[in-house]
C-alpha cells in the first residue's frame, strides 16, 4: 500500500475514529470534536468479512486539520466532494474520479478546498484481502468511468435492498480486484491446475445442487480452498461468468420448471426459486428471456395442450 518508510513527524495524532468500522448497523451522527463536521455513518451492508459504509460529511471549507490515522483499512469512494490530503510522502487532491486506499498504517491531513462536505461509500474487506489485492498500491488512483458505474450500481442496489449477500460481496470483491488494477497492481489469473479444478467444480455443484439458497460466499469459497477475492477471479476464468450470474441462471431455469409443472402463483415461484420478490423474477425473465413470468406461464400452458 503506502510507502512503508516511517514517518518523522512529532506531531502527536488525535485520537481518531474516521476509519473505525461502525459498531452497529443503521445510522449514526458524530461531530468531530476537531474541525466540527458533522458525520453520518449508515452501515449498509455487513457480512461475509465485509462491511459497507455509506458516509455523508457535512462541514465548511477548512484549512489543514490535526494528523491522523488509525482505524481499519479501506477502499474509499468519493460520490461527491472535493478535499485535498497529504501524508510525510505524498500530497493529493480528490475529486469524484479518484479512489482512495486506506492503508490504516500511515498518518494523514485533510483540507476541504469548498464548502458542504462529502459523500463517500466506504468499503472495508478483512486486512487479508487489502494485502492481496493492495499490497504495492500507492494512497489513491484516477479511475475509468466502468468503476464507477460499477460502484454507483452497487452502491443503489445497497441502499434499495436489492441485492442478497453473495451478490454483494462477490460484485464487491471485483469492484476492488479492477481498483487494484487501476495500481498497476492487479495480478492475472494463472491457468487453473487439475486440483483447483476439481475443488472449483465442487464449489459450482454446491450451488447448482441448491440454487434457491442464500449462499455465502466465504463457504463457497472455502469449499474451493481459496480466499473470496481469488476464487471469484478464479470461477469467472473458468466458467466464463460470474457467480452470481451463473447462480441466477440456475434460478431462472427453475423457475420455468416449477411455471410447467403448474405452479400458479407467480410470488411464490420466485421465492421458492430464490428471487427476493416477483419484481426480481420479472427483471431477470426480461432481461433473459425477453417476456414476463406470465407472458412463460401462458406460453407454456398453451405448449401443455
Amino acid at each position: 500500500m503506502w510507502s512503508s518508510e516511517t514517518s518523522n513527524r512529532t506531531e502527536t495524532p488525535c485520537v481518531d475514529t474516521v476509519f473505525a468500522i461502525p459498531a452497529r448497523t443503521g445510522a449514526s451522527v458524530t461531530v468531530d470534536a476537531a474541525t466540527g463536521d458533522t458525520r453520518t455513518d449508515a452501515v449498509i451492508f455487513a457480512a461475509d468479512g465485509l462491511t459497507i459504509v455509506d458516509r455523508v460529511q457535512e462541514g465548511a471549507k477548512t484549512d489543514w486539520g490535526p494528523t491522523r490515522g488509525g482505524g481499519e483499512p479501506s477502499v474509499v469512494f468519493l460520490r461527491s466532494g472535493l478535499f485535498e490530503c497529504r501524508t510525510v510522502h505524498d500530497y493529493v487532491l480528490t475529486e469524484s474520479s479518484h479512489v482512495k486506499v486506506y492503508d490504516a498504517a500511515h498518518e494523514y491531513n485533510f483540507r476541504r478546498v469548498q464548502d458542504g462536505g462529502e459523500h463517500f461509500t466506504l468499503l472495508y474487506p478483512d486486512r487479508a484481502f487489502m494485502e492481496e489485492a493492495f499490497s504495492t498500491a500507492g494512497f489513491q488512483a484516477s479511475c475509468g468511468s466502468e468503476i464507477h458505474y460499477r460502484h454507483l450500481r452497487l452502491y443503489r442496489a445497497l441502499r434499495a435492498h436489492a441485492a442478497d449477500g453473495l451478490e454483494v460481496c462477490e460484485a464487491a470483491f471485483e469492484l476492488m480486484g479492477q481498483v487494484a488494477g487501476s495500481f498497476g497492481s492487479r495480478r492475472g489469473v494463472s491457468p487453473a491446475s487439475p486440483a483447483v479444478r476439481r475443488r472449483l467444480r465442487d464449489a459450482q455443484a454446491y450451488v447448482a445442487a441448491d440454487p434457491a439458497r442464500d449462499h455465502r460466499l466465504s463457504d463457497v469459497a472455502r469449499i474451493a480452498g481459496c480466499s473470496q477475492f481469488h476464487f471469484a477471479r478464479l470461477f469467472r476464468a473458468e466458467i466464463g461468468e460470474p457467480l452470481r450470474s451463473y447462480r441466477k441462471r440456475l434460478r431462472l431455469r427453475l423457475a420455468l420448471k416449477l411455471i410447467s409443472e403448474g405452479m400458479d402463483d407467480l410470488t411464490r415461484v420466485a421465492l421458492d426459486s430464490g428471487f427476493n420478490s416477483h419484481s426480481h423474477m420479472t427483471a431477470t425473465f426480461q432481461q433473459s428471456l425477453g417476456r414476463t413470468p406470465s407472458a412463460a406461464r401462458a406460453q407454456i400452458a398453451i405448449s401443455r395442450h
